[in-house]
């Protein structure tokens, strides 16, 4: 439903346009004077702001020209169409309020058929350009997406293939500091890679594109294959052996459905905060249940834990828990990836911690049909 904010004076002609227009559909905001609106403007939330303001010129308080310019210093608001309703009909009134930047300016008598096409017209003017932003701002996200993957990627390619020879050449070497500079090596190249892949992760969530990708190519998965791939690729970075896998049922497949790389993906983030805030001593439980037609999958460790007043924050990106202990901990990436991955899926996830006890991420995603 298209929302329009009148901003009138005369309070019979305010009236008499919200009637006209609630008569034709519209959901009709009203205000008396240009103040009024700015405090309706404020009272709303970002999602709930009109499509269309009308607007009267001479008003008391803030006239019709003060209004515009107010709501054009407003980053929140300079985006919606602005329309002058006013008697003011000379030459020079009508130039001025379009070198403002007004979308349109209706001489009042006016019929309200006049008034109804100006509004449809300047929204369907303003969805059109968003449209076409937004396409533009597509094709950049994804030449910057490809630019980054490839830039930083490459550079990667190469140490790690530097590394490996090396290492073959220092297997029979008893030079325990060259051995100790290329473990340092590799471990700063698995990290660097890990946060590449983390942040352009992030830039395919945030830009829309994997929304895209899962209408048109999500299929069926076996998900104890999509956690078992997870599993042996994590431990090319870190040893995975601690995680000991539980099922709750028969042996049967569990198929969930998705993109299988975002779905590798949630789980090589979720075993990797497990495992590396816990101790090496301790087991990392997998448990899948079958509850109706979704599975729930509890991952938990038993580690340093998190703060009760963390826990809701941490899913946010770059939001870190106890950063101070805790060094070496990457970005804050990790469980907004999980998050965003697993609502892709139409799923939800839950975090259950207590200091120094450990940590259980709950994954429910649903079934394949």
């Amino acid at each position: 439903m298209t929302k329009v904010m009148i901003v009138e004076d005369t309070r019979p002609l305010l009236e008499g346009i919200a009637f006209e227009l609630e008569m034709r559909g519209y959901e009709v905001l009203t205000a008396p004077d240009g103040l009024a609106a700015l405090k309706v403007l404020d009272d709303l939330e970002n999602n709930g702001l009109p499509d269309v303001i009308v607007s009267d010129i001479a008003m008391p308080n803030l006239d019709g020209y003060q209004l515009f310019e107010r709501v054009q210093a407003n980053e929140d608001w300079q985006a919606i169409p602005f329309i002058f309703l006013t008697a003011l009909a000379s030459e020079k009134d009508i130039q001025y309020g379009k070198r403002l930047g007004a979308d349109d300016y209706l001489i009042k008598p006016f019929k309200p058929e006049e008034l109804v096409i100006a509004i449809e017209n300047k929204k369907r003017r303003f969805e059109q350009l968003k449209a076409s932003s937004e396409r533009k701002l597509d094709v950049v996200r994804q030449q910057l997406m490809a630019m980054i993957s490839h830039e930083l990627r490459t550079p990667l390619t190469a140490i790690y293939g530097g590394a490996e020879l090396l290492a073959d050449d220092f297997a029979l070497d008893e030079d325990d500091i060259s051995k100790q500079a290329l473990e340092l090596i590799q471990s700063g190249a698995r990290r660097l890679n890990r946060l590449v892949n983390e942040v352009l992760w992030l830039v395919q969530f945030n830009s829309g594109h994997l929304q895209q990708t899962f209408d048109t190519m999500a299929r069926s998965y076996d998900l104890q294959e999509i956690l078992q791939t997870a599993r042996e690729v994590l431990n090319f970075e870190v040893a995975t052996d601690r995680i000991v896998f539980y099922q709750n049922q028969d042996d049967a497949a569990l198929w969930v459905n998705g993109l299988r790389d975002v779905l590798v993906m949630i789980f090589m983030e979720a075993f990797h905060n497990a495992l590396r805030f816990s101790q090496d001593n301790t087991p990392v439980d997998l448990t899948l249940q079958v509850e109706g037609n979704q599975v729930t999958i509890e991952l938990t460790d038993y580690g340093s834990g998190i703060a009760a007043g963390d826990i809701d924050k941490v899913w946010e990106p770059f939001v870190q828990s106890d950063r101070r202990t805790h060094e070496q901990q990457g970005m804050g990436l990790g469980l907004t990836l999980i998050r965003e991955g697993v609502r892709l899926h139409g799923g939800d996830c839950k975090l259950y911690s207590e200091l120094n006890k450990g940590t259980m991420l709950v994954v429910q995603l649903p079934l394949a049909k």
